[in-house]
């Protein structure tokens, strides 16, 4: 791995990939592509969900957040400024972690 990767940008790279090697050539590939024709599958799929509160729509910034349950279905997305702790987000959580 490069080691001038930042470890945030790993973590959110390596959640992306089914295994360390393919998120390994993603980062040593550069950046992956959130919007446009050029987009990730991955993030393809994610900005056409109508998930709320947030809803369709482009990455307009980093730090969007995509909540996915343990089904593996995104249960929720929120805006970049909301922050983890807010009540939404927690509210959100807590109710997928009681999830069986």
């Amino acid at each position: 791995m490069n080691e001038s990767i930042r470890l945030d940008v790993w973590l959110d790279i390596a959640c992306l990939f089914k295994t360390r090697s393919e998120a390994k050539r993603a980062c040593e590939g550069g950046k992956v592509e959130v919007n446009g024709d050029g987009a990730c599958p991955l993030y393809k799929h994610l900005t056409a969900l109508d998930a709320k509160p947030k809803g369709p729509g482009k990455i307009s910034w980093n730090f969007e957040k995509f909540i996915v349950g343990r089904s593996g279905q995104v249960v929720a997305r929120f805006a970049p400024r909301t922050k983890p702790d807010d009540p939404a987000v927690l509210k959100t959580l807590e109710a997928e972690l009681a999830k069986e």
